[in-house]
């Protein structure tokens, strides 16, 4: 007879399957290998430039002028997984698009992991099966931008941050530290989780005053152990200090413009309002292009209000259609239509973590880094991947409690629910 556990992973398999062949349907069918020149192909070429040991240096510049530039215009956990391909001999487009999907499968299970951290078998089963079938964690399958692997770190990264609030150790809060140090590594906004989930929840953590600080401080080593390298790396070839990417100056430049901040792009981003002569490396060129825009901003504030509202906006839909939206119309109006009917059973959830005496804490850790990220910058819903995962989780914990024949709130299961847990969820 299978024990609780094996059954638990057995459906997990299937569930992740499932989620594997949507995604291998959906791009062998409806996806082209020509890809279109935007980020996708930024990583794809510079996967392919750093395999055959060029480092990494800007594609463009080497693709259409022969020119070897430095570059840390993307953070670099992307390029490193999708190089680690093409070092094998998968150096096309559609490698890289299968190694898309593959890293989306990964994430299902990590989501439905997460899941039954914090809800049990059942809750974790269930938060898998949105996963594996939410629009838009499959409808951007083979663009081959970083957002599947941003999927799979911020599930983890969750995950520990509910088995610190639960269960603290040394190797948790470590794990804690690294894993939201490797978000800032696949899309560098994803530093804010740093201030804004680790150091809360290491601070909450169910243990004596001054061990949560040594927690802190474990979590705060880890991620320096993966931030110091690379920072150490790009300050060997850059003339400005570059933390994880220099894609900073580009996207305040083009978030900070005319075209951004009138009626038909407000809150958008423009690629005309980043393109300027600049001298100097890519570090002083992002240093002035952030210059440029900040300074637009400062000239506007007036205006400032209403555009971060309209970023908001449009990384929650409800607020105009993003025009940098790629993939067919109809896959767009379908991740619309999955996230309208996500969010009303995610606010039910909601009630079910206060009921059940689960925190709520890196829930609104998470929700504010990412409204937090997309004010300061540019919005798109392609930046609403934490909270994506949030919303789903919440709405497996709504499903949950209205599964047929379910017995009292197991919050034993998951979160502690002694006085602690109480006072988390406050």
């Amino acid at each position: 007879m299978l024990t609780k556990t094996t059954r638990f992973w057995m459906i997990l398999g299937v569930v992740v399957v499932v989620g594997l062949v949507v995604r291998v349907v959906f791009v062998r069918t409806f996806v082209s290998t020509d890809l279109h020149f935007d980020d996708g192909l930024w990583y794809h070429t510079q996967a392919n430039l750093l395999a055959e040991g060029k480092g990494f240096i800007d594609p463009l510049a080497y693709v259409f002028q022969s020119r070897v530039r430095d570059s840390a215009g993307h953070p670099p956990l992307w390029v490193l997984v999708l190089g680690s391909v093409s070092w094998f001999g998968g150096t096309s487009a559609y490698a890289h698009q299968i190694t898309q999907v593959v890293v989306a499968m990964l994430a299902v299970g990590a989501v439905g992991l997460l899941g039954r951290e914090v809800l049990g078998d059942r809750g974790g089963l269930v938060a898998a099966a949105i996963t594996a079938l939410y629009p838009a964690f499959w409808g951007s399958q083979g663009d081959v931008y970083s957002e599947s692997l941003y999927a799979l770190v911020v599930a983890l990264m969750l995950l520990f941050a509910y088995r610190l609030l639960r269960r603290p150790t040394w190797a948790t809060a470590a794990a804690l530290g690294l894993s939201a140090t490797l978000a800032a590594f696949t899309r560098g906004e994803a530093l804010l989780f740093l201030p804004l989930l680790v150091l809360p929840v290491a601070l909450r953590a169910p243990v004596a005053r001054r061990r949560r600080w040594a927690l802190l401080g474990i979590a705060a080593a880890a991620a320096l152990v993966v931030l110091v390298p690379w920072t150490v790396y790009n300050a060997s070839r850059f003339d400005d200090p570059v933390l994880v990417t220099t894609g900073l100056g580009p996207v305040i430049a083009g978030a900070n413009c005319t075209r951004t901040y009138g009626e038909g792009e407000l809150g958008s981003w423009n690629v005309q309002c980043s393109v300027r002569t600049i001298a100097g490396d890519e570090s002083v060129v992002s240093r002035e292009l952030q210059r440029i825009g900040t300074a637009y901003a400062r000239h506007h504030l007036g205006r400032v209000p209403l555009v971060a509202a309209a970023r908001v906006g449009r990384t929650l839909e409800v607020y105009d259609v993003d025009p940098n939206t790629l993939g067919p119309e109809w896959v767009q109006w379908l991740m619309a239509a999955a996230w309208y009917a996500l969010v009303p059973v995610a606010v039910a959830g909601i009630v079910a973590f206060r009921r059940r005496g689960i925190a709520l804490l890196p829930v609104v850790a998470t929700t504010a880094t990412v409204v937090v990220a997309v004010a300061l910058t540019w919005g798109t819903p392609r930046f609403r991947v934490p909270i994506d995962i949030v919303a789903i989780v919440l709405a497996a914990a709504a499903a949950d409690t209205w599964w047929p024949g379910r017995r009292a709130p197991a919050g034993s299961e998951t979160l502690a629910a002694e006085g602690t847990a109480g006072s988390l969820c406050s």
